[in-house]
């Protein structure tokens, strides 16, 4: 279920039928759903909203959904992509996995189908968002202590100085 008010998930899909049947199921799920035809209309959403998922079909009025998975995926690779097929081939899910889609949904939709591939992709990403954050603060707590350690030994090096009569050590000094 969504966890937060403002996940949604961005669907790219220029058939209607399509976009028909899988918005009521995306909103079973508890997300907002935001439909777009053509990869400009989903672009200038992108410019100001980041979905928590995005579903492309392979085919747009506008282009090609692999090129706009690809592109997508560069800009932001931990939001999954689900790639929506009208039919199965062994070199689409070669290209898929090579460009970092999550998923596939192929036609005909059934509702427990996308529920699995939706629910599955977002798990796996917030997996992957929660890893690296734990990776970041194990690799800063470490920083962190070697940060307290210098101002520990600058604190002590200070204090060592304020307490030296410079008098007497530079006349030690010139003695020498």
């Amino acid at each position: 279920m969504a966890t937060n008010k403002k996940d949604h998930i961005l669907a790219i899909i220029s058939e209607s039928d399509l976009s028909f049947l899988l918005e009521p199921v995306l909103k079973s799920l508890g997300y907002e759903v935001v439909i777009c035809a053509d990869q400009k209309t989903a672009n200038k959403h992108l410019a100001t909203e980041t979905p928590i998922l995005v579903i492309v079909s392979e085919k747009l009025n506008d282009g090609n959904g692999l090129d706009f998975a690809y592109n997508f995926l560069q800009k932001l690779p931990l939001v999954p992509v689900i790639l929506l097929t009208k039919e199965d081939s062994i070199d689409l899910l070669k290209t898929c996995m090579h460009i970092g889609i999550n998923n596939y949904l192929s036609t005909p939709l059934t509702a427990e189908a996308v529920k699995t591939a939706v629910m599955g992709s977002i798990n796996k990403a917030r997996q992957a968002r929660e890893w690296i954050l734990l990776e970041g603060k194990r690799a800063t707590a470490s920083l962190k202590e070697q940060v307290d350690e210098l101002q520990t030994l600058t604190h002590l090096g200070k204090s060592i100085n304020r307490s030296l009569n410079l008098n007497n050590v530079l006349t030690s000094v010139v003695d020498i």
